[in-house]
């Protein structure tokens, strides 16, 4: 694995959406990665029949759902809001005839104000199933992320989650993107139009599932490692990090002890471990009954830890994400809730949310690739505190 190189690639192709502050705040798939994956399958199907509309269309509603971070009514909204009703298994089949409608009329307007001849009327169902596809390719596409996705609503809030990929990882989105130039440049040449969409959705879907196939592989190193350590009684999920499928986060949760620890699934080794022991405060859970603190656990799925700092003659309780986090204290994640009092225990500051994300640089990438390639001397797996290697 030509670690320089690839870190190269793959800070150029992500750059713009790590300077994006949504999309570093609310763990959104990348747009890049929606679009085109709706793109692609409208192109497989309709490519024949509507020629580029078939692509920019599904591309649009591949994008779509997204615009539900545009709902920021609190410091509450991305959490709650985001793959929400818009990310549901329904809103494609609601969404969808609208949208639909409302290109085909702007397709009419402009046949007419151009003098070309009407689209024939049966065209209207191929818009149809275009906006459908593409729009339902959305949810299922963040399904496959740790961030949880609310598939059910309006009927449950429940958050569905498969930890198969990380929000960005170009060895998905790259055959797409390919696909998608050949589409867009290419549009005459219907039998390589179709073959490029299939080969590429073949490709990225391929790579979804051996993803989560990594997944379920370290979980079971870990598994194996904690059993031979004298563990057995221990919740352990295994998470994706940036960029590629396996230099893998995996969190193990104890009654009275919580583990991190990074592994290659490239070539895994005994994993080094981080532990602290879960804080039992009145001030904890006076935070974890407050709203942010009930959002926090639903949000996280469950993974939500607490920790006190007593500073300045103030008790700073924050409770933390674990799914996400660049290496450092293993009790400290990606965003979390945090709220101040003082020694009285009297509130200074009332719960908010915070983040403590920190942005990739040229080295923390390829810290990344290295790591994933199995490099046992690399810092991931030897030191405890590497969020200042990773800002910028």
């Amino acid at each position: 694995m030509q670690v320089t190189f690839g870190g190269q690639i793959f800070i150029s192709l992500t750059n713009r959406l790590e300077t994006s502050s949504a999309l570093r705040h609310t763990g959104k798939m990348d747009p890049f990665s929606q679009a085109v994956l709706g793109g692609a399958v409208a192109q497989l199907f309709f490519h024949r029949r509507l020629g580029r509309r078939a692509f920019v269309m599904g591309a649009i509603g591949g994008a779509v759902p997204d615009f539900d971070i545009v709902y920021q009514v609190d410091q509450w909204s991305s959490w709650v809001h985001h793959r929400g009703i818009t990310h549901s298994l329904f809103f494609p089949f609601v969404a969808g005839p609208v949208l639909a409608v409302a290109a085909w009329l702007l397709r009419k307007s402009n046949n007419k104000r151009k003098n070309r001849p009407p689209d024939p009327p049966g065209d209207f169902s191929a818009y149809i199933l275009v906006w459908v596809l593409a729009i339902l390719t959305h949810p299922l596409l963040d399904l496959m992320t740790p961030y949880g996705t609310q598939l059910l609503l309006p009927f449950s809030n429940q958050r569905f989650a498969v930890n198969a990929m990380a929000i960005i990882d170009p060895m998905f989105t790259v055959p797409l993107m390919i696909s998608a130039a050949i589409a867009l440049l290419m549009p005459k040449r219907l039998r390589l139009v179709a073959s490029s969409a299939a080969v590429a959705l073949l490709i990225s879907n391929g790579f979804i599932y051996y993803a989560w196939t990594l997944n379920n592989r370290v979980e079971d190193f870990a598994k194996s490692q904690l059993q031979a350590e004298g563990v057995a009684d221990a919740r352990i999920t295994g998470y994706p990090t940036v960029f590629q499928a396996f230099l893998r986060r995996i969190l193990v949760e104890r009654p009275n002890e919580v583990r991190v620890g990074y592994i290659s699934a490239w070539q895994p080794s005994s994993i080094a471990w981080q532990s602290f022991q879960p804080r039992h405060h009145p001030l904890i859970d006076k935070v974890k009954e407050s709203r942010g603190g009930q959002i926090l656990h639903w949000f996280s799925m469950s993974r939500d830890y607490y920790r006190i700092v007593e500073q300045d003659n103030q008790i700073i309780v924050e409770g933390h994400d674990l799914r996400y986090g660049i290496p450092g204290p293993a009790d400290i994640g990606f965003w979390g809730v945090r709220a101040v009092f003082d020694t009285d225990k009297q509130p200074v500051l009332p719960v908010a949310r915070f983040t403590n994300r920190p942005r990739l640089n040229m080295a923390g990438v390829k810290m990344i690739f290295d790591a994933a390639a199995g490099n046992q001397q690399n810092q991931f797996f030897t030191k405890k505190d590497l969020s200042d290697d990773f800002r910028e």
